[in-house]
């Protein structure tokens, strides 16, 4: 999942698979990825300071001011207004918010988005916060789990901050076109989740 986001565009952790041999015996199979924190950001955005929220609203760098900010703007605000919607543009970004929503549901990432979350923004102004893939494994039918799930009702429709965002931007006549023209170009065209690329990547 982290590799599919990539080719979305997106900024993801990367990492690799290694079987652990200690006196030649065999201890497992790890995934080992790199941690998504203050170096992580900096180390692929340049120097900087960086404010890192993850699951459950935990700082793992930086303050939540922001972060606050953001999701008490999103529970008072009406975005069918555009001046509103715009002002929220200025806060999130929207084309990489959409983007991340549109992949967690195709995959049907039953883990999320009350779980397993990362979003960040560096510490200057104007910066805007943006979403990142981490824990993706109840996807895509894994250990057995459904496929058919309808992930707008279910995932989407419950309280967690990255549901209440969708919904509140659903709202937004813009936003529900953006969403319908990222769709479009996601799995058309050559878009990175057009059949063939999936099995390629698969």
């Amino acid at each position: 999942i982290r590799d599919l986001h990539r080719d979305m565009g997106a900024l993801s952790s990367s990492g690799s698979w290694y079987v652990l041999l200690v006196n030649s015996a065999s201890h497992g199979v790890f995934n080992v990825v790199e941690r998504m924190d203050e170096e992580f950001f900096a180390s692929h955005l340049g120097p900087g300071r960086f404010d890192v929220i993850k699951t459950g609203n935990t700082v793992l760098s930086g303050t939540r001011q922001g972060w606050e900010e953001l999701r008490k703007f999103i529970s008072t605000t009406d975005f069918s207004n555009q001046a509103n919607y715009e002002e929220l543009s200025r806060r999130v970004d929207i084309e990489n918010f959409t983007a991340y929503v549109i992949l967690n549901l195709w995959v049907l990432n039953l883990d999320w988005p009350h779980n397993n979350w990362r979003a960040a923004r560096e510490r200057i102004p104007g910066a805007k916060f943006r979403f990142y893939v981490w824990d993706a494994e109840w996807s895509l039918g894994n250990q057995g789990r459904s496929v058919n799930g309808n992930t707008l009702t279910g995932e989407l429709s419950g309280g967690a901050d990255i549901a209440r965002l969708y919904q509140s931007l659903m709202n937004s006549p813009e936003f529900r076109l953006r969403w319908a023209d990222r769709f479009h170009k996601l799995f058309f065209n050559g878009g990175p989740f057009e059949d063939d690329r999936n099995l390629e990547r698969y």
